[in-house]
Protein backbone atom coordinates (compact mmCIF):
# COMPACT_ATOMS: atom_id res chain seq x y z
CA UNK A 1 0.00 0.00 0.00
CA UNK A 2 1.37 3.42 -0.95
CA UNK A 3 2.17 5.56 2.07
CA UNK A 4 1.66 9.34 1.98
CA UNK A 5 4.32 11.83 3.04
CA UNK A 6 2.02 12.85 5.91
CA UNK A 7 1.81 9.25 7.11
CA UNK A 8 5.61 8.92 7.02
CA UNK A 9 5.97 12.10 9.09
CA UNK A 10 3.51 10.71 11.65
CA UNK A 11 5.52 7.49 11.86
CA UNK A 12 8.76 9.46 12.29
CA UNK A 13 7.25 11.31 15.23
CA UNK A 14 6.06 8.03 16.72
CA UNK A 15 9.47 6.42 16.26
CA UNK A 16 11.04 9.29 18.17
CA UNK A 17 8.58 8.60 20.98
CA UNK A 18 9.45 4.88 20.90
CA UNK A 19 13.17 5.61 21.15
CA UNK A 20 12.49 7.33 24.47
CA UNK A 21 10.00 4.67 25.63
CA UNK A 22 11.34 1.26 24.48
CA UNK A 23 8.98 -1.68 24.51
CA UNK A 24 9.31 -4.42 27.09
CA UNK A 25 7.42 -7.65 27.63
CA UNK A 26 4.95 -5.72 29.77
CA UNK A 27 4.69 -2.75 27.41
CA UNK A 28 1.10 -1.52 27.06
CA UNK A 29 0.08 -0.46 23.57
CA UNK A 30 -2.22 2.12 25.16
CA UNK A 31 0.87 4.20 26.02
CA UNK A 32 1.83 4.29 22.35
CA UNK A 33 -1.72 5.07 21.28
CA UNK A 34 -1.82 7.94 23.77
CA UNK A 35 1.06 9.55 21.88
CA UNK A 36 -0.92 9.33 18.63
CA UNK A 37 -4.02 10.71 20.36
CA UNK A 38 -2.10 13.85 21.30
CA UNK A 39 -1.03 14.31 17.69
CA UNK A 40 -4.59 13.83 16.42
CA UNK A 41 -5.97 16.30 18.95
CA UNK A 42 -3.60 18.94 17.53
CA UNK A 43 -4.46 18.12 13.91
CA UNK A 44 -5.58 21.02 11.71
CA UNK A 45 -5.61 19.38 8.28
CA UNK A 46 -9.17 20.22 7.27
CA UNK A 47 -12.02 22.64 7.92
CA UNK A 48 -13.67 20.30 10.46
CA UNK A 49 -10.91 21.22 12.92
CA UNK A 50 -12.40 24.73 13.08
CA UNK A 51 -15.76 23.50 14.34
CA UNK A 52 -16.05 24.44 18.03
CA UNK A 53 -17.05 20.90 19.04
CA UNK A 54 -13.75 19.63 17.64
CA UNK A 55 -11.59 22.10 19.57
CA UNK A 56 -10.41 21.38 23.10
CA UNK A 57 -12.24 23.65 25.53
CA UNK A 58 -11.91 23.65 29.31
CA UNK A 59 -15.07 22.53 31.06
CA UNK A 60 -16.65 21.24 27.83
CA UNK A 61 -16.75 17.82 26.17
CA UNK A 62 -15.21 19.45 23.12
CA UNK A 63 -12.37 18.06 21.03
CA UNK A 64 -11.77 15.25 18.57
CA UNK A 65 -13.17 11.89 19.72
CA UNK A 66 -10.37 9.34 19.85
CA UNK A 67 -9.79 5.61 19.93
CA UNK A 68 -11.45 4.01 22.95
CA UNK A 69 -10.24 0.88 24.72
CA UNK A 70 -13.37 -1.01 25.77
CA UNK A 71 -11.56 -4.00 27.25
CA UNK A 72 -7.86 -4.80 27.59
CA UNK A 73 -6.04 -7.83 29.00
CA UNK A 74 -2.97 -7.95 26.69
CA UNK A 75 -3.44 -11.73 26.49
CA UNK A 76 -6.49 -12.17 24.26
CA UNK A 77 -6.94 -11.50 20.58
CA UNK A 78 -7.64 -7.91 19.59
CA UNK A 79 -10.67 -6.63 17.70
CA UNK A 80 -10.85 -3.07 16.41
CA UNK A 81 -14.29 -1.66 15.59
CA UNK A 82 -14.31 1.30 13.19
CA UNK A 83 -17.12 3.78 12.60
CA UNK A 84 -17.31 6.63 10.12
CA UNK A 85 -17.11 9.70 12.41
CA UNK A 86 -18.42 10.77 15.83
CA UNK A 87 -21.74 12.44 16.52
CA UNK A 88 -21.66 16.16 17.21
CA UNK A 89 -23.41 15.39 20.52
CA UNK A 90 -20.70 14.89 23.16
CA UNK A 91 -21.02 13.11 26.49
CA UNK A 92 -17.53 12.08 27.57
CA UNK A 93 -15.04 14.56 29.08
CA UNK A 94 -12.20 12.16 28.18
CA UNK A 95 -13.22 12.37 24.49
CA UNK A 96 -13.40 8.62 23.89
CA UNK A 97 -15.33 7.28 20.92
CA UNK A 98 -18.58 5.31 21.50
CA UNK A 99 -18.58 5.90 25.26
CA UNK A 100 -22.32 6.35 25.71
CA UNK A 101 -23.99 8.51 28.30
CA UNK A 102 -25.68 6.27 30.88
CA UNK A 103 -23.77 3.64 32.84
CA UNK A 104 -27.09 2.43 34.26
CA UNK A 105 -28.63 1.88 30.84
CA UNK A 106 -30.18 -1.48 30.02
CA UNK A 107 -31.19 -3.13 26.75
CA UNK A 108 -34.75 -2.13 27.59
CA UNK A 109 -33.84 1.49 28.28
CA UNK A 110 -30.91 3.30 26.66
CA UNK A 111 -30.34 6.68 25.06
CA UNK A 112 -27.38 6.46 22.69
CA UNK A 113 -25.80 4.07 20.20
CA UNK A 114 -22.72 4.06 22.44
CA UNK A 115 -24.79 2.69 25.31
CA UNK A 116 -26.39 0.09 23.06
CA UNK A 117 -23.00 -0.94 21.68
CA UNK A 118 -21.54 -1.44 25.16
CA UNK A 119 -24.57 -3.38 26.39
CA UNK A 120 -24.62 -5.69 23.36
CA UNK A 121 -20.90 -6.42 23.70
CA UNK A 122 -21.45 -7.33 27.36
CA UNK A 123 -24.03 -9.89 26.23
CA UNK A 124 -21.83 -11.28 23.44
CA UNK A 125 -19.23 -14.03 23.14
CA UNK A 126 -16.43 -11.52 22.47
CA UNK A 127 -16.78 -9.55 25.69
CA UNK A 128 -13.45 -10.87 27.04
CA UNK A 129 -11.44 -10.08 23.92
CA UNK A 130 -9.22 -6.99 23.74
CA UNK A 131 -11.64 -4.52 22.23
CA UNK A 132 -11.07 -1.08 20.74
CA UNK A 133 -13.38 1.26 18.86
CA UNK A 134 -12.40 4.18 16.64
CA UNK A 135 -13.54 6.29 13.68
CA UNK A 136 -12.10 6.94 10.23
CA UNK A 137 -12.75 10.68 10.69
CA UNK A 138 -12.05 11.80 14.25
CA UNK A 139 -13.98 15.07 13.99
CA UNK A 140 -17.71 15.65 14.08
CA UNK A 141 -19.47 17.42 11.21
CA UNK A 142 -21.99 20.25 11.35
CA UNK A 143 -25.51 18.88 11.84
CA UNK A 144 -24.03 15.35 11.74
CA UNK A 145 -23.67 15.59 7.97
CA UNK A 146 -21.84 12.78 6.16
CA UNK A 147 -18.08 13.51 5.99
CA UNK A 148 -16.91 14.55 2.54
CA UNK A 149 -14.28 12.67 0.57
CA UNK A 150 -11.87 15.50 1.40
CA UNK A 151 -12.47 14.98 5.12
CA UNK A 152 -11.83 11.25 4.74
CA UNK A 153 -8.68 11.78 2.67
CA UNK A 154 -7.27 14.22 5.22
CA UNK A 155 -7.94 11.93 8.18
CA UNK A 156 -7.42 8.41 6.79
CA UNK A 157 -3.71 8.29 7.67
CA UNK A 158 -4.51 8.53 11.38
CA UNK A 159 -6.65 5.39 11.46
CA UNK A 160 -4.09 3.55 9.30
CA UNK A 161 -1.38 4.54 11.78
CA UNK A 162 -3.49 3.33 14.70
CA UNK A 163 -4.15 0.04 12.91
CA UNK A 164 -0.43 -0.41 12.31
CA UNK A 165 0.31 0.19 16.00
CA UNK A 166 -2.53 -1.93 17.35
CA UNK A 167 -2.12 -4.71 14.77
CA UNK A 168 -5.62 -6.08 15.46
CA UNK A 169 -6.48 -9.69 14.74
CA UNK A 170 -9.73 -8.46 13.21
CA UNK A 171 -11.02 -5.10 11.96
CA UNK A 172 -14.79 -4.78 12.18
CA UNK A 173 -16.34 -2.01 10.11
CA UNK A 174 -19.55 -0.57 11.51
CA UNK A 175 -21.53 -0.28 8.30
CA UNK A 176 -20.99 -0.64 4.56
CA UNK A 177 -19.51 2.84 4.02
CA UNK A 178 -16.60 2.21 6.39
CA UNK A 179 -15.99 -1.23 4.89
CA UNK A 180 -15.81 0.22 1.37
CA UNK A 181 -13.28 2.82 2.53
CA UNK A 182 -10.97 0.45 4.41
CA UNK A 183 -11.17 -2.87 2.58
CA UNK A 184 -8.43 -2.05 0.05
CA UNK A 185 -6.24 -0.17 2.53
CA UNK A 186 -5.76 -2.88 5.16
CA UNK A 187 -5.22 -5.94 2.99
CA UNK A 188 -2.81 -7.47 5.51
CA UNK A 189 -5.54 -7.68 8.17
CA UNK A 190 -8.73 -9.65 8.46
CA UNK A 191 -11.63 -7.28 7.87
CA UNK A 192 -15.40 -7.71 8.04
CA UNK A 193 -18.51 -5.62 8.62
CA UNK A 194 -21.57 -5.59 10.86
CA UNK A 195 -24.35 -3.10 11.53
CA UNK A 196 -23.52 0.21 13.11
CA UNK A 197 -25.27 0.26 16.51
CA UNK A 198 -27.15 3.38 15.37
CA UNK A 199 -28.65 1.27 12.56
CA UNK A 200 -29.78 -1.21 15.18
CA UNK A 201 -31.47 1.64 17.08
CA UNK A 202 -33.29 2.73 13.94
CA UNK A 203 -34.47 -0.81 13.28
CA UNK A 204 -35.95 -1.02 16.78
CA UNK A 205 -35.42 -3.15 19.87
CA UNK A 206 -36.54 -6.31 18.09
CA UNK A 207 -33.31 -6.16 16.09
CA UNK A 208 -31.04 -6.23 19.16
CA UNK A 209 -30.76 -10.07 19.30
CA UNK A 210 -29.64 -10.08 15.66
CA UNK A 211 -26.99 -7.44 16.39
CA UNK A 212 -25.70 -9.49 19.33
CA UNK A 213 -25.57 -12.52 17.03
CA UNK A 214 -23.47 -10.50 14.57
CA UNK A 215 -21.05 -9.80 17.43
CA UNK A 216 -21.05 -13.49 18.40
CA UNK A 217 -20.17 -14.49 14.84
CA UNK A 218 -16.98 -12.42 15.01
CA UNK A 219 -15.54 -15.12 17.28
CA UNK A 220 -15.60 -17.49 14.30
CA UNK A 221 -13.55 -15.08 12.20
CA UNK A 222 -10.96 -13.64 14.58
Amino acid sequence: MKRSIRYKMQMKSLNEFNSKHPRTDTFDINIELDSVKKQIQLCSKCSLCELKENKISSGECFGKLLINCLHRTRFNKTILFVGQNPSINRFDSQLRAFTGVDKLATLDKFKTSGDLFRLCIEKSLIKDYDLYVDNIVHCSTSNNDVPTQEHIDKCIDWILLEIELLSPDLIVCLGNVVFDILKDKVSTHKITKIWHPAACMHKGKDSIPEFIEQLNNLKKIV
